[in-house]
Parts: structure tokens; C-alpha cells; sequence
């Protein structure tokens, strides 16, 4: 196989835990417009989860990118507005 398996794959956190964990350096990147880059194997594999957080990140102040292939969902879910 070329790709992890979801089920028991690492840590699983919500969005607000994730911004949780951001908020304590936001007073650092903020100054700089700074923010959050999703990557890795792909985030449009998670596309609800992705908006809940650039969400939280933009709630924070902070700008968001995402890297992406844009695959997406066997059912083509990812199109959200953020």
C-alpha cells in the first residue's frame, strides 16, 4: 500500500483543541501576519475539519494556506466556503 490507513492513526483532536494548542503562540505570529499551513499526506481528505479550523485560525487573527493536490472525498464533500 502507498498511504497510511485512517482507522487508529495517530492523535485525534478536534478543531478547537488544534486552535487550543496554536492560541499560545498566536501573540507571536500575529505581529508578522502570521498563520497556519495544512499539509501532509492530503488535508482534503478531511475538508470539513480543515474549514472548522482555518475558522478558528482566522478567529485568531492568522492567515491560513493550505497545500493540496486537491483530491478530495470519494464523494467530492470538500467544497466549503471559508
Amino acid at each position: 500500500a502507498d498511504t497510511w490507513a485512517f482507522e487508529g492513526a495517530g492523535n485525534i483532536m478536534n478543531s478547537k483543541e488544534v486552535a487550543a494548542k496554536v492560541r499560545r503562540v498566536a501573540p507571536y505570529l500575529q505581529p508578522n501576519h502570521g498563520g497556519l499551513t495544512i499539509s501532509g499526506g492530503e488535508p482534503m481528505m478531511q475538508p470539513h475539519f480543515v474549514a472548522a479550523l482555518f475558522m478558528e485560525m482566522h478567529a485568531l487573527g492568522l492567515t491560513t494556506c493550505i497545500d493540496t493536490n486537491g483530491q478530495g472525498t470519494k464523494h467530492n464533500n470538500w467544497y466549503v466556503v471559508v
